[in-house]
């Protein structure tokens, strides 16, 4: 009679037992799985190396190739553009006032080689009008040497004048390409990061005025000393953080070294230039990590090809 009960309690614990083994697998089933961020990550470091985010290809600091003063500015700092987007615009009055004035002594010019063109005809019908008087001796014969020399004359003007009108019209090339240095242009679609001019302001030739940065992928340009460059190898895996630190860490993968040892680029607007004339520059492609252009950072290189 008394192991009746012990069975009894033996079976209700172990349907209790299956339900809570049920239950439990359930809750842990239901719990959402954590995947990590992508670009965080951590390797083991073998090298070090500040550096500064750019663009593939570079950016570029485009500057005007003639005098002026500017009248427009199109984009803002930051605004994304289209090639041959007007980013500068000078002051093009004068310019214009030269090109009609060109254009007015190339008619001026025209109308002169016309009018020559109608005395050489004349002056050619009266010569075969005289030749055959000469012959019969009805005409004197001075008087057609003096129409053949009147027709010599107006020859070589009609030429001197149709040089004159290529000449003018080679004037109004150059008057249309001085204009055309007028106008600033985006070289390529991509982003302008800054803008060094305001309207009114007075621009020399060859000063850079845009900073500009053509749509390519991110890269980072790592400066690495010249001993550690025996640890790298290209292919193989690194970090990239702000050069400040506390921040996320982004992968980056070496894809280029330079071959030759050089001095720290000089930046200014990433950094005043430094002293060290000893560096490697190192290219890592970066992908989408949400990083500035010109953004100083701190390089960690490290893991197998």
């Amino acid at each position: 009679m008394k192991a009746w009960p012990r069975r009894l309690l033996a079976t209700i614990t172990a349907v209790a037992l299956f339900f809570a083994v049920l239950n439990g697998g359930r809750s842990r089933a239901a719990q959402p799985v954590v995947l990590p961020t992508a670009a965080i990550v951590d390797v083991a470091a073998v090298a070090a190396a500040p550096g500064w985010v750019d663009v593939q290809g570079g950016t570029r600091r485009l500057a005007m190739s003639i005098d002026g003063v500017v009248t427009m500015l199109a984009p803002s700092d930051g605004e994304a553009v289209k090639a041959g987007a007007v980013l500068v615009q000078l002051d093009d009055q004068a310019a214009l006032l030269d090109e009609q004035a060109n254009a007015l002594e190339i008619s001026r010019q025209q109308q002169a080689v016309r009018s020559l063109e109608g005395q050489l005809q004349r002056s050619h019908l009266d010569i075969g009008r005289l030749q055959p008087l000469v012959r019969m001796q009805a005409e004197a014969e001075d008087v057609l040497r003096a129409a053949e020399a009147s027709a010599q004359t107006i020859s070589d003007n009609l030429a001197s004048a149709r040089l004159a009108v290529q000449a003018l019209q080679l004037q109004q090339q150059k008057l249309a390409l001085q204009h055309r240095q007028l106008v600033l242009r985006a070289p390529s679609a991509g982003h302008v990061l800054r803008i060094d001019a305001q309207i009114g302001e007075s621009l020399g030739r060859g000063t850079p005025v845009v900073w500009f940065a053509p749509d390519a992928p991110l890269i980072v340009r790592a400066e690495i000393d010249e001993h550690l460059l025996s640890r790298l190898a290209l292919g193989m895996t690194a970090t990239v953080e702000a050069e400040a630190g506390g921040g996320p860490r982004y992968a980056a993968k070496l894809m280029q070294i330079a071959r030759a040892v050089g001095p720290v680029r000089a930046l200014p607007e990433v950094r005043a230039a430094a002293k060290d004339d000893h560096v490697v520059e190192c290219l890592l492609s970066l992908g989408a990590a949400p990083l500035l252009i010109g953004q100083r950072v701190l390089v960690r290189f490290g893991g197998a090809p």
